[in-house]
């Protein structure tokens, strides 16, 4: 693996971008112009923090996870994580690989436990551990109290349906009378129904 040259640049709003080049002034003066990643357009550059040169291309994301570990995980780009926003996944394992490598617990980020002991209900950043699932519908929540309201609301029930078994309204199958939609009543058996609409 070719060596190179690995930079941080510090951004307006307390945002940091870690990237790699063989020319690092030239391309810093290509953040400065508008010309580098998307990251640096939207938050001007203001310096060049640090410049790390001859190392292994793999430094760049170690570079931008010790940035993470002091700044935020939302407050600096650079290797692997470039897009302006991670995903959902991305975000969850970065944060989990980076309590890690601060001896904090895997679950909530908080030092003096670990992940198997661990009884906290939000993480260090306030966000909820807990999730709620719908008993109807599987729809899942992060508060007690919006799952229980939406389970009132959702009410769908599941009937099981005995092969055989039709309404006793219309006379189909795959539904019993209690649920039937039909307006109009075709009996077809030998008693003195009728149809009525």
């Amino acid at each position: 693996m070719e060596k190179t040259n690995i930079y941080v640049l510090k951004l307006q709003g307390g945002k940091y971008y870690v990237g790699k080049s063989s020319d690092v002034i030239g391309r810093f003066q290509q953040h400065m112009n508008g010309q580098g990643s998307s990251w640096t357009k939207k938050y001007k550059p203001m310096s060049l923090v640090e410049s790390r040169d001859g190392v292994s291309p793999l430094m760049e994301d170690m570079i931008t996870k010790e940035y993470m570990v002091k700044y935020g995980i939302e407050n600096v780009r650079g290797g692997a994580y470039v897009t302006e926003e991670l995903d959902e996944v991305q975000e969850y394992n970065l944060q989990k690989e980076l309590w890690a490598a601060s001896d904090c617990c895997t679950e909530c980020g908080r030092k003096g436990h670990w992940a198997k002991t661990c009884r906290a209900t939000t993480d260090v950043n306030g966000n909820s551990l807990c999730s709620w699932e719908c008993e109807n519908c599987s729809k899942e929540f992060d508060d007690e109290k919006e799952c229980e309201a939406h389970e009132r609301m959702c009410g769908r029930r599941v009937n099981t349906i005995q092969p055989g078994n039709k309404c006793y309204s219309c006379g189909k199958y795959g539904h019993y009378a209690s649920s039937c939609y039909s307006r109009k009543y075709d009996y077809t058996s030998d008693s003195d129904d009728y149809d009525s609409d």
